[in-house]
């Protein structure tokens, strides 16, 4: 196996690695993300086999085989007329305390379904995310954050109110259940106390947006519109970032960057504002 033979492999399957269709009956095009998830496989499978020692190297080292470039992601953001609109959609449904702490904290969704109570400080308005729910073909399980540390993020008044309502009703589904109640000391749980499935929550999420008219978007868009907010109204990128739980700021400015234009002229003003009366001298000078 040669690097010009893996490099043909390649070529096919941008070009037609996908099935037969009537534009395409020799296979469709595949995504440059489907290729280069692909040939991810096979480089893994290749250094693998190089360690072992049944080849002598593996022929894709050192970017021998060029893959397509993939295209840079656009995050799908909701304004703030948006986010208040899926809010007023989701009132009075159970996904109500769920769909306004994801919009005001910005988290995952498996982070917002591995919260426990004691995770969350209404007296500083503070919540620690620590861990996260995963949907595994075994089933669900509890894992560390996607960064693999611990955070904290203030909630607003708003969001401390809704969750104080939310704890309300909870308590009457653990009367409701008495001894069947799971202690799982879940924030966001079944009406039995049970984890919710991160895939269901993400649906009924969908099948609300869509029902509020905004099917382009998902549960993950509350978390691209709270970062896209932040940094449209000044929010310092480093602050936006820690608040994500994103590795670094690079990330963050990868995803974000169409929110940065209105954050570069809030700091035009700043500017301004700072030096007015030097500003103010300079034209009194330049008039004489």
């Amino acid at each position: 196996m040669r690097p010009g033979g893996i490099q043909e492999a390649v070529n096919w399957l941008q070009l037609r690695g996908g099935v037969p269709t009537d534009t395409h009956p020799q296979g469709r095009p595949l995504a440059p993300k489907t290729v280069h998830s692909t040939a991810s496989l096979l480089f893994t499978c290749l250094s693998d086999a190089a360690r072992l020692e049944h080849i002598p190297a593996n022929p894709m080292a050192d970017r021998r085989v060029k893959l397509p470039k993939r295209p840079k992601p656009s995050a799908a953001v909701m304004d703030a007329g948006a986010v208040a609109a899926i809010f007023h959609a989701a009132e009075g449904t159970r996904l109500y305390s769920f769909v306004v702490t994801a919009a005001c904290s910005g988290c995952r969704r498996g982070e917002l379904l591995a919260l426990t109570w004691a995770d969350l400080d209404f007296g500083k308005g503070m919540m620690t995310v620590s861990k996260s729910l995963e949907q595994t073909r075994a089933g669900l399980r509890v894992k560390p954050t996607k960064s693999g540390t611990s955070r904290s993020i203030g909630l607003d008044e708003f969001a401390l109110d809704v969750l104080t309502t939310h704890r309300e009703k909870q308590n009457q589904d653990k009367l409701a259940c008495g001894s069947a109640y799971l202690p799982n000391k879940l924030i966001f749980c079944q009406p039995n106390g049970d984890f919710y499935s991160p895939d269901h929550v993400g649906t009924r999420t969908k099948a609300l947006l869509r029902k509020a008219g905004y099917s382009e978007f998902s549960l993950h868009s509350l978390r691209h519109s709270h970062a896209s907010i932040l940094l449209g109204n000044g929010t310092p990128l480093a602050v936006v970032s820690e608040r994500l739980g994103h590795a670094n700021q690079d990330i963050t400015l990868g995803l974000y960057s169409h929110s940065l234009p209105a954050d570069r002229k809030a700091a035009s003003r700043v500017w301004h504002a700072a030096l007015a009366e030097v500003i103010s001298e300079n034209r009194l000078r330049r008039a004489r």
